[in-house]
């Protein structure tokens, strides 16, 4: 199975940028986009290898448009709530492709409905004196127009120590709901409410009634579909306050997860502080075996407390539990079904570190980035933030401890305090520790040398690289390490660094060119200690200009020959393959059977010929039908590839392969299968043509002379007839 998710937000162009966009086109992208991450959870839970690669494509598309909007500043207050509304689905995603046993287990609500969909034509639902019944466990489907409600009446048990909650889980748009006493009350303030509990969607207690309640469902974005169903929920009451004067903190967002032990736990809901600090989490119900935790996360915007989980154990602004610590989360003690009092947290302002970026020269670094990560912590709960106009930065809400400060800005050395340049290996230097303690302030200021670099111009054979292809140049330290590397672009020119001041030689190597140091020291295979040790020396001092070098690389030689069958006709089509310890290269042969390979760099390879109609043949006239490596088919003559030497030609006579025609009877429509030959050894062969014919024809072809056995699996199933 390969799901498809969509490709991009209209919120970012082609190049990553943030683009022009309404609040209106921006609510329309994450309520795709929370649809597209609940689909990509389950099709981790049904199908995790299968699933992967375009789950992984999605993780990338939406760090870039994270990382666009936090570089921009023309996001609204409300794009910002919904895009940090789907953090929880996103974190559950990257615990499923992590965690693939956990994949099934994180609950999605998205039950299929159990009758027809609702139209949003009609009267049904349309005002509360017409509310459409909802019986608990029994999901609909109601199609409501934009912005638009619709209205449910559901019955909620007299008994206090099992209530019910409504759920909008599985929708395709962003959906909130408000439950009242009755059609009387829908004009005063709704007894409880849900929105944005888990992604977009809703989740809102029902308290006990001896009548049915009336929950009007919204469509906040474009006409759209809804689910929505009554549950057995838990329920999770507490307190934020501030731990120096115990005033109540407004806004403070509430955050459930569950699982068997920390480490592993999804995120199952949120909810907000109201005036007074209380809060009031509903959540859905947790399992035998599952632990409920509890934790604070105010905005990584404007992060001023020190966040915990329950019961005191600082956090970092991320989701999940694993940026809690030292010490473990308590577990909160629910019952499904029932309520829980008193999980209250007193936060605290926490410490400050601030400071100031400079270059050497005194003059402040703008926008430049300034990372502070607790000593000890992972690299996940590190904060980052910009320094302004004048270089100054500060970080708020910071735990005791001791943190590890780091400066960084495009054409400046990045420096670990205090006053350690660093280069590739920034993250094996501990430097000196800031220390931060609570309600008080620490400063760490930097001064930037400007980027030593190496600006390298490479051609090959005297042509410019953008007609032969790129290469890659390496920053070589004098332990012989590499410590920078870079791509040619199509001017041929690569930037190495930003380096410490200090002496390096640079290696040169490209896909079918002759690998080589500066300056002209070519290595006549894998380049050693030899060549590294007769490389010229670049020295590289701070704050000065840029050194230039020029390289030119040679081209390995190409092989050539001619592929004919028996009969002495040509071969056109014909792939010929070199076979090398670490690269390979193929060539396909022209209508008059002629080829021309270059080998991806010195040395020595095995050639092969293979055609679909012909025996295939390993150089020199050995028959290999099931080449994979050197071992398969011994006793193949090496070709060498050597400087300024072109090797012999090789040429190939192929024998025409024996073909087995057949038909697999009783097959679903729209099946693809594989039909495999197997040797006497039960060895596979090779594979047959995939089909997906209604009448089952196959055709075996490239088989060599000799006795086989021969089997059959399906790829994918199609409908019965």
């Amino acid at each position: 199975m390969r799901p498809l998710f969509f490709s991009a937000l209209a919120v970012i162009a082609a190049s990553g940028s943030v683009v022009a966009a309404t609040d209106n086109d921006r609510l329309q992208d994450w309520v795709r986009l929370d649809s597209e991450i609940q689909r990509a959870t389950k099709a981790l839970a049904t199908d995790a290898e299968g699933s992967r690669p375009a789950v992984e494509e999605l993780l990338k598309r939406i760090d870039a448009i994270n990382d666009a909007l936090d570089a921009g500043r023309d996001e609204s207050m409300l794009s910002r709530a919904k895009r940090s509304a789907l953090g929880g689905p996103l974190y559950n995603l990257r615990l499923a492709l992590g965690q693939p046993a956990m994949a099934s287990r994180i609950t999605m609500r998205a039950a299929q409905p159990r009758g027809p969909l609702m139209s949003a034509d009609g009267v049904a639902g349309v005002s509360c004196e017409q509310a459409i019944e909802l019986v608990a466990g029994q999901p609909m489907r109601i199609e409501i127009p934009t912005n638009s409600s619709r209205w449910i009446a559901v019955r909620s048990p007299l008994v206090a120590s099992a209530p019910l909650a409504v759920t909008t889980m599985g929708s395709e748009i962003d959906a909130a709901v408000n439950v009242y006493a009755d059609c009387r009350e829908t004009a005063k303030v709704a007894i409880s409410s849900g929105d944005d509990n888990y992604g977009l969607q809703a989740i809102a207690l029902l308290p006990p009634a001896a009548h049915p309640l009336m929950v009007e469902l919204r469509n906040q974005s474009q006409r759209g579909i809804a689910t929505i169903d009554a549950i057995t929920a838990v329920t999770i009451n507490g307190r934020v306050t501030r731990s120096d004067t115990a005033a109540p903190l407004y806004g403070m967002r509430i955050e459930a997860y569950q699982g068997g032990v920390p480490a592993s736990t999804q995120f199952v809901g949120q909810t907000s502080a109201q005036n007074n600090g209380d809060y009031q989490l509903v959540t859905y119900a947790s399992g035998v075996t599952q632990n409920t935790y509890v934790r604070t996360k105010n905005s990584s915007y404007d992060p001023l407390f020190v966040n915990e989980a329950w019961d005191n154990v600082a956090c970092s602004v991320d989701y999940g539990l694993s940026s809690c610590g030292p010490g473990l989360p308590t577990a909160v003690a629910t019952e499904d079904g029932g309520t829980v009092s008193n999980i209250d947290f007193a936060l605290s302002p926490g410490a400050t570190i601030h400071g100031q970026v400079l270059a050497r020269s005194g003059t402040p670094v703008s926008g430049g980035s300034v990372l502070v990560n607790q000593v000890g912590a992972v690299p996940s709960a590190a904060r980052t933030t910009r320094t302004d106009t004048t270089g100054r930065y500060i970080v708020g809400a910071l735990a005791n401890g001791q943190y590890r400060v780091v400066a960084s800005e495009n054409g400046y050395m990045t420096q670990v305090f205090s006053n350690l340049d660093c280069d590739l290996n920034c993250g094996q230097i501990a430097g000196t520790p800031v220390p931060a303690i609570e309600f008080g302030q620490s400063l760490a200021n930097f001064s930037l040398s400007r980027s030593n670099t190496i600006r390298v111009t490479l051609s090959v054979d005297g042509q410019s690289i953008d007609s032969y292809g790129s290469a890659q140049l390496y920053a070589v330290n004098p332990a012989g390490m590499d410590v920078a590397n870079a791509t040619t672009n199509n001017m041929g020119v690569a930037i190495l660094g930003p380096l410490p001041a200090g002496t390096y030689r640079v290696r040169a190597q490209g896909f079918g060119m002759i690998s080589e140091y500066y300056q002209d020291i070519v290595c006549a295979g894998v380049c050693g200690p030899a060549e590294f040790q007769a490389a010229t020396m670049i020295s590289l001092s701070n704050d000065a200009p840029p050194v230039e070098i020029a390289m030119e690389l040679g081209r390995v030689p190409e092989l050539s020959g001619i592929v004919s069958d028996t009969s002495g006709a040509p071969i056109g089509g014909a792939v010929i393959t070199l076979f090398g310890s670490s690269y390979q290269a193929t060539a396909t042969t022209n209508g008059d059977g002629t080829y021309r390979v270059r080998a991806p760099a010195l040395g020595a390879y095995s050639v092969l010929a293979s055609s679909p109609n012909h025996v295939d043949e390993l150089f020199d006239n050995i028959p290999c039908n099931n080449f994979s490596t050197v071992g398969t088919c011994p006793g193949g003559t090496l070709v060498n590839f050597s400087v300024g030497v072109a090797p012999s030609p090789v040429n190939f006579e192929l024998a025409p392969s024996a073909k087995v025609r057949g038909r697999v009877s009783k097959l679903p429509v729209g099946t693809s299968f594989q039909v495999f030959a197997l040797t006497s050894l039960n060895a596979s062969t090779y594979d047959g043509v995939f089909s997906a014919q209604s009448d089952g024809i196959y055709q075996l072809s490239d088989l060599s002379s000799g006795e086989f056995r021969f089997g059959f699996k399906p790829i994918s199933y199609g409908r019965l007839k």
